[in-house]
């Protein structure tokens, strides 16, 4: 009110001392109200091009604190989130400074919220590419709401386990197989087994149906190791019954097969041989064998 009173005053004030430089000039009075007068329409002037202003000023202010409620309305459902509301009470250019610090909030929010995203769906999609799983979905190019984030981690962390599960399953496999492949003396075959014994474990796509090709060839060569076993052993028997036949030195026998132990492959191949030396040499001397087992027979029967 004050600030009103002093226009006034300064208004008064002015017009008098113009009057008087104008009476001193010698203007006759028509003349002094004609330039009172304008005086007056220049204030006015002056008076409505600041009001315009002001005026424009605050249009501005009312839309710009409309576009910011409504992009934190946007961005609020969008994200899930809620942000401070400005007190009503504020002033129209407090309150629109203060939605538009909101709105620059929750912008910056946004952005964070989709390199995060990008970020976490990379790794994501990395692990599941490595277990041949589906990736969870979530949109690359909408700002995804708290919710879909922590579903798109909680993904990620079961993931992870599910890998880090299938990572230790494959590893003891391959070490199986690889101890397997030594004790056999045998090479990879199949496409299947060359990949398991020769490429890197990290390069292993961990794939259900590659783990179950994994555990067939783990599995097959157990068997192998069993087929492998029995045969030694049947050879070993084999051996023992015709030295003894055969009256051969058995300490011999002994270190034959104390350097013959094991079911590789080329264990099992001395032992066919020493066993088809032997079986020649019975037929060699089969008239003594008959013979032997005939007193044998003679023996039994007496």
């Amino acid at each position: 009110m004050e600030q009103f009173e002093q226009l006034q005053i300064v208004l008064d004030e002015g017009l008098q001392e113009l009057t008087t430089l104008w009476r001193d000039i010698g203007l006759d009075q028509a003349t002094v109200q004609e330039r009172k007068k304008t005086v007056l329409n220049q204030f006015k002037n002056i008076t409505d091009r600041m009001l315009n202003e002001e005026k424009s000023f605050k249009t501005r202010l009312l839309e710009s604190l409309e576009h910011h409620s409504r992009v934190c309305q946007k961005l609020s459902k969008e994200m899930g989130v809620s942000y401070d509301e400005p007190d009503a009470h504020l002033s129209l250019l407090e309150l629109q400074q203060a939605m538009k610090a909101e709105a620059v909030k929750l912008g910056d929010m946004k952005e964070e919220r989709m390199k995060e995203v990008l970020k976490l769906k990379k790794i994501d999609e990395d692990i599941c590419n490595k277990i041949c799983m589906d990736p969870y979905y979530v949109s690359s190019t909408n700002v995804p709401t708290t919710a879909q984030l922590e579903g798109l981690k909680d993904h990620i962390r079961r993931m992870d386990e599910e890998k880090f599960d299938r990572e230790e399953k494959y590893i003891g496999m391959k070490e199986a197989i690889l101890r397997l492949y030594t004790e056999l003396e045998e090479e990879p075959m199949s496409d299947m087994e060359r990949e398991v014994a020769c490429e890197e474990t990290e390069r292993f796509i961990l794939s259900s149906t590659n783990l179950a090709q994994v555990s067939d060839i783990l599995k097959m060569l157990e068997n192998q190791v069993k087929k492998n076993q029995k045969s030694h052993m049947e050879m070993v028997e084999k051996i023992g019954s015709l030295y003894e036949r055969l009256r051969l030195d058995m300490a011999e026998k002994y270190q034959f097969l104390s350097l013959h132990q094991g079911h590789g492959k080329s264990v099992l191949a001395e032992l066919k041989d020493e066993v088809d030396r032997l079986e020649e040499m019975k037929k060699a001397n089969i008239e003594s064998f008959i013979n032997n087992l005939r007193n044998e027979l003679h023996a039994i029967w007496d």
